[in-house]
């Protein structure tokens, strides 16, 4: 069995972390966790290519002490699991990647983005639930 594990950086992904580590002892299962560099930047008139380089390096930056930190969890818990860092809408890459490694099931919080964030990029976890080729698991 293939996990996918798809952390965000929410309280969220922490709580589905836990509850994909569990399945993984469970079943000796192989985890992999996914965190995709995506960040809000809004669209301003005079903001250089320089700008926007630099504030596209620190979401990636944050993305990977997010992933960082989420492997720490999973290895204090005494599981082995493989981490992914990717760029780009987060919904698209956690479907692609599931298809890419087989993975049979997907574990994702129920809640991340907040705000107009979410607004405007809709509930990943819905639209992966709705569109994934495998089993999905909404942790509360």
């Amino acid at each position: 069995m293939k996990i996918l594990m798809a952390h965000d950086g929410s309280e969220h992904a922490d709580k589905a972390l836990d509850r994909a580590v569990e399945i993984a002892e469970k079943y000796n299962a192989s985890l992999s966790v996914i965190m995709v560099a995506t960040g809000f930047l809004p669209l301003t008139e005079g903001v250089t290519p320089e700008i926007q380089a630099a504030m596209a390096e620190s979401i990636l930056k944050n993305a990977k002490l997010v992933l960082s930190r989420s492997m720490e969890r999973v290895s204090s818990k005494g599981v082995v699991a493989e981490s992914i860092i990717e760029q780009g809408r987060p919904q698209d890459v956690i479907l692609a990647t599931a298809e890419s490694i087989k993975a049979d099931m997907i574990v994702i919080g129920s809640r991340g983005l907040h705000g107009v964030a979410r607004f405007f990029l809709g509930s990943v976890s819905r639209t992966v639930a709705d569109h994934a080729k495998c089993d999905v698991l909404i942790v509360k």
